[in-house]
Formats: C-alpha cells, sequence, structure tokens
C-alpha cells in the first residue's frame, strides 16, 4: 500500500504540477481562446492545481503519520472528487473527457489510500 501511495503521490505532483506551471506561463496553449477573462482564470487555476500538487512535499516528511495522511489524503480526495464532478459538466460545453478521467482515476486512488493508511500508518 506504501508503493502505491508513493506512485500516486508522484502521479499527482506530475499532473497538477506540470499541468500548472502550464496554466501559469502560456495559459492559451492549454485553453483555445482569446478571451482574457477566461485566460485569467486558467491561469488562476495553475495557481490552484500547483498549490495542491505541493501538499505531497509538505507532508511527505510525514506519510506514515495516521492523523497527517488523514488530512493529505482526504484534502487530495476531496479536491479531486469535486473536480471530476466540475469536468462531468464541462462535457455538456465541450470539456475534455481525459480530465475527466484523470481526476477520476486520482480521486478514486486518493480515497482508496485514505481509507486503508492504517496499512502503513502509525497513530
Amino acid at each position: 500500500m506504501k508503493k502505491l501511495l508513493i506512485a500516486v503521490f508522484i502521479l499527482h505532483v506530475l499532473v497538477e504540477g506540470l499541468v500548472g506551471l502550464l496554466l501559469i506561463v502560456a495559459p492559451a496553449k492549454v485553453v483555445p481562446t482569446q478571451d482574457p477573462a477566461l485566460l485569467m482564470f486558467a491561469v488562476n487555476y495553475g495557481f490552484a492545481a500547483v498549490t495542491m500538487a505541493s501538499v505531497v512535499f509538505w507532508t511527505w516528511s510525514q506519510r506514515d503519520n495516521f492523523r497527517t495522511m488523514g488530512v493529505s489524503l482526504g484534502v487530495l480526495a476531496t479536491f479531486h472528487t469535486a473536480l471530476a464532478m466540475a469536468s462531468v459538466q464541462m462535457l455538456a460545453a465541450g470539456g475534455s473527457l481525459a480530465v475527466l478521467l484523470i481526476h477520476t482515476a486520482l480521486a478514486v486512488l486518493f480515497w482508496v489510500l485514505f481509507f486503508n493508511r492504517r496499512q502503513w500508518c502509525v497513530e
């Protein structure tokens, strides 16, 4: 289970960190629009994504602590669950199925880790 934790943390950092940085530095490459308001929203989401990626680094040294992992995994599971739900709504407006699948998979993985953290954590 601890190997799964490490793999999911790495996947999360790669997805949210890299996409977040891309949205910050080149939002028009990701969001096909010239609408300044939508591009600014994309940049803002980029900062939020980088922030969520950083949760892994903030809690890495405490990855064996039951309470710390409860908070970390709970926040990340909730984040990806909410984005999966938002992605379902965005599909109707031409959103990306890939985004929905990525956030759904990460949500499921983080919930599995959250509910099974006793297997590697100590009190």
